[in-house]
């Protein structure tokens, strides 16, 4: 096999894509999973660009809304134009997970207590 063709095996989508490492946390695989239905791609790693694999500001919108549907919490546009990776999303949709309900700690002087 020509190096060329062992690289494209290694690399799908071409030369400037980076080493393929898989999706590793369950956010990963949701961004990973969306990614290839969206971009018909059939592999989608933790490193590989969204617009390296030839998304666009048009695919991010339906990107946003189809991120929003699988993670259940909305997703800032704008962040998306920044984390253009499956890594980043990930971490991106994983911050905006709804907080808990539950009280809330809040903090309180005690009578004849003083600030030292």
């Amino acid at each position: 096999m020509s190096p060329e063709a062992q690289q494209d095996a290694e690399h799908p989508g071409g030369a400037d894509r980076p080493p393929y490492v898989a999706p590793r946390t369950p956010a990963e695989q949701q961004v990973a999973d969306v990614w290839s239905a969206l971009l018909n791609v059939e592999r989608v790693g933790a490193h590989d660009d969204f617009f390296g694999l030839s998304g666009t500001s048009l695919l991010l919108l339906r990107l946003s809304a189809r991120l929003e549907a699988a993670s259940g919490s909305p997703v800032d546009l704008a962040k998306l134009f920044e984390a253009t990776t499956v890594e980043a999303q990930a971490l991106l949709i994983g911050r905006q997970q709804p907080e808990p309900d539950g009280p809330k700690l809040v903090r309180r002087s005690r009578p004849g207590a003083e600030s030292q």
